[in-house]
């Protein structure tokens, strides 16, 4: 079927895409594995696969709601105004991708006031909509909401009601209206949509649900909804999910390697055979909320790291003649896609001695097999005593 006939096949009733704008190694699944302060060491992959999935959009005339954690927004302030050039909504997922449990009021309102700062800054509309990162929230969360309400924000979608969750309180399986537990303030709730199974609820719309469950089956429940709903289906994915060539974290559990890297293939396909059956729109347009594009403002950004190893201006006012000089010899074998994290840590590594140590990188090839040189010489080329 080709994209001008998919249109045409595409049902009148419009459903709701969402998209988490997360790094592969911000995920829920990573934690403990990967630890903050070594984010800046990993390959970013967020752009490809951003530009991807927009691609994917743009060629089925597909509009959604893009939730960005302001960690990435802060960085690379030009994927939020890709985002919101194409058409699409933006909405926040918090600066820090981190679970909201042990978290007290003010630190939420201060990482909502900080995501909301850099993200319209880097180009965003007016900042309405919030996702909880990392986590999806129970009945003891719901205080959340409160917050964004007294915070300003419109409309939430950060529960996704599987299993036991909220069975004694079914509306919160579809679209509502979640009212301040002390305060005349409303906010629209939005959540994954589900389906019963033997007394358990089970995802059917999103991004790890469509790589683990049978698709035969999901599709059908996805055709039952649209047919017997009121309410709009809400699909999420996440960009990473249509990245097979991903770097793959060893120290990760079998269960969370399943859970992350299992049927990455799959998303890509799946999602091309809904937008051919469904329509799909942004949630700020569901709920009839003006989107208004902001001006970019001058965004902070990292300092940058130069090619001879070291952060410009870093230790400029050294005599390197003074220095003491270091072999550090690294041995690899079938590292490819580990070299990147691999030249981070040894440029991030000689940054912090550099005031003391001239350090001179011997890089040695053990006779891989996968392209470890190829990769090695791409990396490092160019830099500095290697």
């Amino acid at each position: 079927m080709s994209t001008g006939e998919a249109a045409i096949a595409r049902t009148e009733k419009t459903h709701i895409l969402t998209v988490s704008v997360e790094d592969y190694f911000h995920v829920g699944a990573f934690e403990g594995a990967v630890l903050r302060k070594h984010w800046e060491r990993f390959e970013s992959r967020i752009e490809r696969n951003l530009i991807s999935l927009l691609d994917l959009l743009g060629r089925f005339d597909v509009k959604g709601t893009f939730f960005v954690l302001g960690w990435i927004a802060d960085r690379q302030p030009e994927l939020v105004r890709r985002i919101a050039e194409a058409g699409h909504e933006v909405a926040s997922s918090g600066y820090w991708p981190r679970g909201l449990r042990g978290m007290v009021p003010d630190e939420l309102r201060e990482d909502l006031r900080r995501s909301k700062e850099v993200l319209e800054a880097a180009g965003s509309n007016p900042i309405l909509g919030y996702r909880s990162p990392r986590s999806w929230l129970k009945r003891e969360d719901l205080w959340i909401l409160d917050v964004l309400a007294e915070e300003g924000y419109l409309y939430d979608s950060s529960i996704n009601p599987i299993l036991w969750r909220f069975a004694d309180d079914p509306r919160r399986f579809e679209v509502h209206q979640h009212r301040h537990s002390a305060r005349d303030l409303a906010i629209w709730e939005l959540p994954i949509s589900t389906m019963s199974v033997l007394g358990l609820r089970v995802a059917i719309a999103g991004g790890n649900y469509i790589r683990q469950l049978p698709h035969t089956i999901l599709r059908r429940a996805v055709d039952r909804w649209h047919r017997t709903k009121g309410s709009p289906l809400v699909f999420y994915v996440m960009p990473w999910e249509f990245d097979r060539d991903q770097p793959h974290v060893r120290t990760l559990s079998a269960l969370n390697r399943i859970r992350h890297y299992r049927n990455l293939a799959k998303t890509f396909w799946v999602l091309e055979e809904y937008f051919q059956r469904y329509r799909f729109q942004p949630i700020g347009d569901y709920l009839g909320i003006a989107r208004q594009a902001l001006q970019p403002a001058e965004a902070r950004r990292p300092e940058p790291i130069d090619v001879s190893g070291s952060r410009a201006g870093a230790a400029q006012d050294v005599d390197p003649s003074s220095l003491e000089a270091v072999t550090l010899v690294v041995p690899l074998y079938n590292e490819a896609e580990n070299v990147a994290y691999c030249s981070k840590t040894l440029l991030e590594l000689r940054l912090r001695l550099a005031r003391k140590y001239r350090i001179h990188l011997a890089l040695v090839d053990d006779g891989s097999s996968d392209g470890t040189w190829e990769q090695l010489s791409e990396r490092f080329a160019g830099v500095r005593d290697v």
